[in-house]
């Protein structure tokens, strides 16, 4: 999701700037949806907000449904809507809180008990969820699937087909482009909870459902849709599953496998069942918060994300929000690690992660010291942060005088699980765009056991702080023992962030020349499914704002025409295939 300009925040060129090569790999275009955010624009502006993701809670009229033929306790499951009907919770259910409810009509924290997902009265389940919005649309047509398939298609694999084209457009790529090519589909997937409703409780399951919900598939749908030919691989390692898949599509870039990857994944949080399982484990919040690096952190709140991202070497991009410089995973366990299992899974002594990291940047050939800003896990376990801590103060602040900011996305949009890595990717990259890093949530206490922490070397990023753009670090753990880090690098040229723009937006500004070479390459071919098309022809002149001349909009099953057309002409056309995504797509010509 492209986004606009953010005017109060300094950008800072660095001279490195200059130094990116043909066969660099950047990361060129990226698209999500997370807790209370319909995509990345609407999570910039709440991260920046330094707020928790919030939503104006609307009340709608409730849903009546029968459970009776499923032989399913209603107080014990939830619903998927649309895929099995949202996950029944009670015989009557509302999508929102009920009208007349405290919570109608109001604004709420992401992750606040407001009933969105599910009625579940148990005493070891929490009520804090963060929750995505509009998971029920889906257009079938467009993506190229089975309309009896799409009914019993795992929600994840809907929504990350959805992304994977958002990011493809955020980066200024026609489809055609990629059709064919040696295009690579990396998808990092964790617990699914949709497969649940799809094979054991709705009562209208079809056939189909095995195809649907298979996990493979979820890789493998992508590439068909976008006629790939390169690698297509699902990939679960737990909470590192998009780290992972990021480690893989780099690799396969780097070593000719891949002309340019699709990096997706995604969470959603539709059953409590599996949110009393983590709480068992000690994983979960107490008091709804997450207090990541806090001395008196108790745990996360489970939280909804879908995020992609497109890698191209640099040669082959139009746009570039960061430099990848390396990306690597290992797995990290003593033999013994049953007898020292801790609340987040094995134990993870700081030398491992020191030798890790260690090893990491030689490889790299950076200088820890050299990198200006870590994106940490930051689990909010108190122990498992203690040692990240220490860790990050022995590798990257020794023998140094800095304070160096560290901070997590997890206190900001939960625990996205399997998503969490591209999550924290992505928080990095709007740092690079606004020149500021998002501040944490919920510090309070830090930790005065860690020797970084006592002495200022490491600053929790409380406030939004300048940032400059150079060096960014981000760590990843998974509850089965993984490791994962991944080393950026800004590529900070000013410019104006242009394909997504709604009509309301050409109406008051000049027109860009690299906005306009972005969109006119996006449609410089047809792109099948594109049914509604428009158009609105401006006239400006220097120093004025743009006067809307003319404006129509028609259906037409031709996505493309050959019609010379006047300057200032700019065709709109408007991506149905999202149902009640809030972004227009456009086609330019001058």
């Amino acid at each position: 999701m492209v986004l606009q300009e953010h005017g109060d925040a300094e950008m800072q060129e660095s001279h490195d700037n200059q130094n990116l090569q043909p066969d660099d790999i950047v990361i060129s275009g990226m698209s999500g949806t997370y807790a209370g955010c319909h995509n990345v624009n609407e999570l910039f502006e709440k991260l920046y907000a330094k707020q928790l993701a919030r939503l104006n809670t609307p009340a709608v009229a409730p849903r009546s449904m029968s459970i009776a033929a499923s032989g399913v306790r209603p107080d014990l499951v939830s619903r998927d809507s649309k895929i099995g009907s949202l996950f029944v919770c009670s015989k009557t259910d509302y999508l929102y809180p009920a009208p007349g409810s405290a919570s109608a009509h109001t604004i709420v924290d992401l992750t606040v008990n407001d009933e969105q997902r599910w009625s579940y009265h148990h005493s070891e389940a929490p009520k804090n969820v963060g929750t995505a919005k509009d998971l029920d649309s889906f257009d079938a047509q467009f993506f190229k699937v089975n309309r009896k398939m799409s009914t019993v298609m795992d929600a994840m694999s809907r929504k990350l087909m959805e992304h994977t084209y958002q990011a493809i457009y955020d980066a200024g790529v026609s489809l055609s482009e990629l059709s064919g090519k040696k295009v690579g589909v990396f998808i990092g997937i964790g617990m699914s909870d949709s497969e649940k409703v799809l094979f054991y409780v709705m009562d209208r399951a079809n056939s189909l459902a095995i195809a649907g919900c298979s996990r493979s598939m979820f890789a493998n749908r992508i590439s068909y849709w976008l006629d790939a030919k390169g690698p297509s691989i699902t990939i679960d390692a737990s909470c590192s599953s998009s780290m992972v898949a990021l480690e893989k599509a780099y690799n396969c870039i780097k070593r000719g496998i891949c002309d340019a990857a699709i990096v997706g994944s995604s969470n959603f949080c539709f059953h409590p069942h599996v949110s009393v399982h983590y709480h068992r484990l000690g994983l979960l919040s107490d008091d709804g918060k997450t207090r990541s690096f806090d001395k008196n952190g108790t745990g996360t709140v489970r939280a909804d994300a879908v995020n992609c991202l497109l890698l191209q070497p640099a040669k082959n991009a139009k746009r570039a929000y960061a430099k990848v410089i390396h990306v690597k995973s290992q797995y990290s366990v003593e033999k013994d690690f049953i007898r020292k299992e801790s609340k987040f899974g094995p134990e993870r002594p700081r030398k491992t992660l020191v030798d890790f990291w260690t090893e990491f940047y030689r490889e790299a050939n950076v200088t820890p010291q050299d990198v200006e800003y870590v994106e940490g896990y930051g689990s909010a376990i108190s122990e498992a942060d203690l040692k990240e801590l220490d860790a990050i103060g022995e590798v990257f602040c020794k023998g140094t005088k800095r304070s160096l900011p560290v901070g997590s996305v997890m206190s900001n949009v939960g625990y996205t699980e399997a998503a969490s890595g591209v999550s924290a990717v992505t928080k990095v990259l709007l740092a690079y765009h606004s020149g500021q890093i998002a501040a944490n949530l919920h510090y309070e206490t830090p930790h005065d056991h860690v020797q970084a922490i006592r002495e200022g070397q490491i600053e929790i990023v409380t406030e939004n702080k300048t940032f400059p753009q150079t060096y960014a670090a981000v760590n990843n753990h998974s509850l089965s023992g993984l490791n994962c880090h991944a080393l950026l690098h800004g590529f900070n040229k000013k410019k104006e962030s242009s394909v997504k723009k709604i009509i309301d937006s050409l109406k008051s500004r000049a027109v860009d020349a690299e906005e306009i070479g972005l969109l006119h390459n996006i449609h410089s071919a047809d792109i099948q499914g594109h049914l509604a098309r428009g158009y609105i022809v401006l006239a400006f002149a220097p120093g004025q704002k743009n006067i809307v001349v003319s404006f129509q909009a028609r259906r037409s099953h031709l996505a493309a025409d050959s019609v010379s057309r006047p300057p200032g002409y700019v065709a709109v056309t408007r991506l149905v295939a999202l149902g009640k995504f809030t972004f227009t797509q456009f086609h330019c010509s001058t």
